[in-house]
């Protein structure tokens, strides 16, 4: 969950992009963190980050000290954060104004860090503002049922409001950062709800746990309206969009299993059989787009859709999101965000016309037929084989397959040894598994799992997450590789040879 909550705070915060440098002024943070042993990630949204590297760094000496500097010609927020051992990820939200030069000091040597800020711009980010931008909901993380997570954020919100109140009297900070708390202040119930309701809705398993999930939510839309444009500048506004574009559609599937005579109606305006072909034949990102444009209008609106392609792009979710951004180019003609995605649409759309070519070997009847591990052993027999357990749903390993797969099968090209891709979750799409293929150009021997098989390796492999690579050896045994991050290319590399 830290390491989703990490990953996903990266498109929140990339969220507004400013292109101009008129007037622009150096923003300096100088950063001295004491029992800390690594680099400082920075998510800055003044930064034309290309769509795949979201991410700086401040670099720590020995000292654990560093230094970020930038330009800007208008306040805005940086959310920067620590890694840190136990795999929490703290992060922290400053207000900059162009010109302000503040020096950051946390100490990691307690159990809660200890924080001190000073310089210019310091009356905005006292350690007491981060409430009104964090919350830690971590042990609700088994409840079903929100009632006590909600109580949690409410009374949060509560002292929210009083500590602003108590912030303003003794600090005196700017005007600007009055106006951004209080919009942070106004969010922070809704911003939170969704970022931990995220966690959520992939388990719900009836439609009277996801009634009451769905009444709470309710009733923080009817106080903080989900679109408003005048909030573009708050981090927990911006926070709440992201989050909502990320899990409104998984609590929406939700519905259309649950309740599906509802869903169609609110959704296609239809009954359950016309509305659910329409529906089956709608990939994710038309649909997320229908979502944008029935809950978002206007600078709102255009916002949601700059979210959505980030973290699409992200996640190599391809489908179809070059005729969203044509879409979105008509609407916001002048939009800042058009040259961000520009070229990465463009490579969208020319590798779409890509095709299957002989390259792309599948197993007879797609493979669906093999219910064990024996089976693709019994397949595969006599031969060294590199098996990927992968899906078209992964993210991760959609970019593993696009980044570093074909540097290792360049390496082995012309020796004995088979790649083998087994997708896993994707039984009932065999069309859009090979749309996946021929788009990646995933070269090599393809099986598409059912259920049976899927679970029977990652069983005798003993592993629960994906992609997943193992090792078949000529000889029928199999062996799990220990560098299951291929971007350490070379050392996959090493143990596949190894075993040859």
């Amino acid at each position: 969950m830290n390491y989703m909550k990490r990953i996903i705070s990266i498109w929140f915060i990339g969220g507004l992009l400013f292109t101009g440098k008129i007037n622009a002024q150096k923003i300096k943070i100088n950063i001295v963190a004491t029992g800390y042993n690594g680099d400082v990630s920075v998510f800055d949204p003044a930064v034309n980050y290309d769509p795949g590297n979201f991410i700086s760094f401040i670099h720590l000496d020995k000292n654990g000290t560093g230094t970020y500097a930038t330009d800007s010609s208008k306040p805005r927020y940086l959310n920067f954060s620590f890694r840190l051992p136990s795999g929490a990820y703290p992060q922290y939200i400053l207000y900059l104004s162009p010109g302000d030069d503040l020096l950051f000091k946390i100490n990691f040597t307690n159990k809660v860090p200890v924080i001190s800020v000073s310089g210019k711009g310091a009356n905005n980010n006292q350690p007491e503002i981060f409430a009104l931008t964090s919350i830690n909901l971590d042990k609700f993380k088994q409840d079903n049922l929100p009632h006590r997570m909600i109580a949690a954020i409410r009374n949060q919100e509560e002292r929210n409001n009083v500590i602003l109140k108590q912030y303003i009297k003794k600090y005196n900070p700017s005007i600007g950062f009055i106006n951004n708390a209080r919009l942070n202040c106004q969010y922070f119930a809704l911003s939170s709800y969704y970022e931990f309701s995220y966690f959520k809705f992939h388990t719900l398993e009836n439609s009277t746990d996801l009634k009451k999930w769905q009444r709470i939510k309710d009733s923080l839309l009817i106080k903080h309206p989900i679109n408003n444009a005048g909030a573009l500048t708050s981090f927990n506004y911006e926070h709440l969009t992201d989050y909502f574009q990320i899990q409104e559609p998984p609590l929406l599937m939700s519905q259309a299993k649950l309740s599906p005579k509802n869903f169609y109606r609110d959704w296609y305006h239809t009954t359950i059989n016309k509305g659910e072909k329409i529906y089956t034949s709608e990939n994710r990102n038309l649909f997320i787009e229908r979502m944008i444009n029935k809950y978002f209008s206007g600078k709102a609106a255009e916002l949601v859709y700059a979210q959505m392609f980030r973290f699409q792009l992200h996640l190599h979710h391809y489908d179809d999101l070059d005729l969203v951004f044509t879409h979105f180019k008509h609407k916001y003609p002048s939009s800042s965000y058009i040259p961000v995605f520009k070229n990465m649409m463009s490579k969208i759309a020319a590798q779409k016309t890509q095709k299957l070519n002989n390259k792309m070997v599948f197993v007879t009847g797609n493979g669906t037929q093999l219910n064990t591990l024996e089976d693709v052993i019994h397949l595969m027999k006599g031969k060294t084989v590199f098996v990927d357990m992968w899906g078209t749903w992964c993210g991760p390993c959609r970019a593993e397959l696009e980044k570093f797969t074909p540097q290792i099968r360049d390496h082995f090209k012309g020796k004995n040894i088979t790649f083998l891709y087994i997708a896993n979750k994707d039984i009932g799409h065999p069309e859009e598994w090979k749309k996946v293929i021929a788009y990646q150009k995933i070269e090599g021997t393809h099986i598409l799992a059912n259920n049976n098989l899927d679970k029977d390796i990652m069983n005798k492999v003993k592993s629960t997450s994906y992609p997943t690579h193992f090792l078949i050896k000529k000889d029928g045994s199999f062996k799990k590789i220990k560098t299951q991050d291929e971007s350490n290319t070379q050392q996959v590399i090493k143990e596949i040879e190894a075993e040859m």
